[in-house]
């Protein structure tokens, strides 16, 4: 993807396929983690911490998310 595509590629993923798949060996890249409970331990660049969440001018439920970075 990153060869194909000039960017390098951020893994969407919940605490338990994280737990499952990636904590013995985290990708190199960014880690967009999913956690409506609690802060995620291990590694991140983007939290989701609601999927629910308002937003004034849209109709509905909407994401909210936690960039850690710059």
């Amino acid at each position: 993807m990153e060869a194909g595509c000039g960017r390098r590629p951020l893994v969407y993923v919940t605490n338990e396929a994280y737990e499952a798949l990636l904590a013995a060996n985290p990708p190199p890249h960014g880690l967009w983690r999913r956690d409506v409970w609690f802060e995620p331990g291990g590694p991140w660049v983007i939290w989701q911490f609601a999927h629910r969440g308002r937003l004034a001018g849209v109709a509905g439920f909407v994401d909210l998310d936690v960039f850690a970075g710059d």
